[in-house]
This record gives structure tokens, C-alpha cells and sequence, in this order.
């Protein structure tokens, strides 16, 4: 019987399976590899930045795409998108990829609006600069804070100082409100001890520390992740908790010291307030009042 197969013909066969072999079996060590990233959030306001992160393990050759042309090889970072539109966004380690889709929508109008009340503390002293702020929608700002008997300013926001310890009461009222809201406070002798650090039991003057962090972060004073941290500890620790800036612009804690810290400088902002929202023992948004010079 001839043979079908030659010593050389099986010889180059084997070969050819070997191969194969260790084709497929570096294709199963490959796929065995998980990508590990996020992007956060996946639906943004027009101009608030989009968080990414890879925390792959090592990973030699990383690039991210954020759907417009732009890339970035760093491992996490935000971007800011310049159009409304649904993005694709890639991240390829070695060569393995992962997508995600954002959506950027241009700013959300206020379909209602919100009952106006005081945001200020409960108590403060004699001298210092007591923060007033106005938090609603309304019109032609008429506060009275119980010193003179009279109105003291038209201010949506204002800073106010008291001459005289004792419990006043402030009130607030605008064109279209039919009744007056009104607020509960204690000035304190200057001569009492102060309390200067978040979760002492008083308000007063105990979040200058929280506006000074803030605004290090916006001047590039000092580390930024120590000015973020210290800043956090006046708000639960909490990342994610909702900052309303100037009453209308709405970013969580994250996102929002990020954009200070890329843009703040360059356009010259200053904060002016910074007062975080209690209730219930917990902070539940930071109320922020700035300005920039452009």
C-alpha cells in the first residue's frame, strides 16, 4: 500500500498544529484579562467635566477616546466636552478595549420654582461677617435683621454684622412672595469661646475654613488633594454630594473642585460663600456663592 503521507508532509502538519496551538492558547490568556475602567457620569450638563479611570493592572500601553478626536494616555483625569451630542468613549489596554457612551445635553431649564428660604447659621458673634443667602426664586430682596428696624439690604446674598449680642429674628420677603420667611439667630459675645472646627455643635464662623480650602484649590495655594480632603471633612466625607453654585448650577462635590482646580484660576474666581445644607444631623448639598472677573 503507498503512502498517502511523506516524513517531510507530517513533519511540516505537526508544525502547523503546534502553532495553532499556541495561537489559541494565547488567545485564551489574552481574553482571560479584564479591562477595568469607568467613566462618570454618563449624562452631563454642557461645560461640567466627565470623570475617567482605568485601574487595570499592569498595563503597558493605555489611550483613551473620548468620540471627537481628543485622546489622553493617562490612567484617570476628567474631560470637558465643547458640544452637546452622545459620545463614544474607548479605553484600549494592550490592545483589549472597552467602550462607553456619554451623553452631553445642554443646560436643564427650571421647569418650577423653589419656595424661598434663608440659608445662614443659627448662631454667630458680635463683629464678625454673618452670611445671609436667599435660596429660591424671586425678586426685589427685602431683609431685615431684627438690629435696626428697618430694611437693611435689597441683596439676593448678603454679609451682615451685629453690634449688639442677644436672639434676633431675620426676616426675608421679595416682590412675589405673599409672606415673609423668617430665621432664628444667636449673636454671642465676642468674649465666648468660639468653636473652628466642623461637628463642635456651633455655626458661625466654623466654615471660613471650608471657603479658604475651596479657594486654595481655585489659586493653586498649597497641595490640592490636601485642600480637597480638608474640605471634605466639613461635608460627611461624601464625594458625590450636590454643590448649587450661584442657586442655579448643579455638580457633585467631585466634579466641582476638579473644574475649580482646571479653570478657577484662569478665570479669576473667587468664592465668596460656601455653607453646607443640614438636616437631619446630615449635610445634604453645599450651597456655594462665587464670582469671576471675566
Amino acid at each position: 500500500m503507498d503512502r498517502i503521507f511523506s516524513k517531510g508532509t507530517l513533519l511540516v502538519f505537526s508544525i502547523m498544529l503546534v502553532v495553532i496551538g499556541c495561537s489559541f492558547l494565547l488567545r485564551g490568556c489574552n481574553s482571560e484579562r479584564e479591562v477595568k475602567a469607568n467613566v462618570f457620569p454618563r449624562e452631563v450638563e454642557l461645560g461640567f467635566p466627565v470623570m475617567y479611570r482605568d485601574s487595570t493592572e499592569n498595563v503597558k500601553e493605555l489611550i483613551w477616546e473620548f468620540g471627537n478626536g481628543d485622546f489622553s494616555t493617562d490612567h484617570k483625569g476628567t474631560y470637558t466636552y465643547t458640544a452637546p451630542g452622545n459620545y463614544k468613549v474607548r479605553v484600549k489596554a494592550d490592545g483589549k478595549a472597552q467602550e462607553f457612551v456619554v451623553k452631553v445635553v445642554q443646560k436643564k431649564k427650571t421647569a418650577e420654582k423653589k419656595f424661598v428660604r434663608i440659608v445662614a447659621p443659627k448662631t454667630a458673634y458680635v463683629g464678625e461677617g454673618v452670611t445671609f443667602i436667599a435660596d429660591g426664586d424671586a425678586t426685589d430682596w427685602q431683609w431685615k435683621f431684627g438690629q435696626t428696624g428697618k430694611v437693611d439690604s435689597h441683596e439676593q446674598d448678603v454679609v451682615y454684622h451685629y453690634d449688639v449680642p442677644g436672639n434676633y429674628q431675620v426676616r426675608l420677603i421679595s416682590g412675589n412672595m405673599e409672606y415673609p420667611v423668617f430665621h432664628n439667630i444667636q449673636i454671642l459675645s465676642a468674649a465666648t469661646t468660639r468653636v473652628t472646627t466642623p461637628g463642635g455643635g456651633g455655626d458661625g464662623d466654623i466654615y471660613e475654613p471650608l471657603r479658604q480650602f475651596l479657594q486654595n484649590i481655585v489659586d493653586h495655594r498649597g497641595s490640592y488633594d490636601k485642600n480637597y480632603r480638608g474640605a471634605l471633612k466639613f461635608l460627611n466625607n461624601n464625594e458625590r454630594l450636590l454643590v448649587v453654585v450661584n442657586n442655579s448650577n448643579e455638580n457633585d462635590f467631585y466634579s466641582y473642585c476638579h473644574g475649580l482646580h482646571i479653570t478657577g484660576k484662569q478665570h479669576g474666581t473667587y468664592i465668596d460663600m460656601a455653607i453646607p445644607e443640614i438636616e437631619g444631623g446630615k449635610v445634604k448639598r453645599l450651597l456655594v456663592s462665587q464670582r469671576t472677573s471675566n
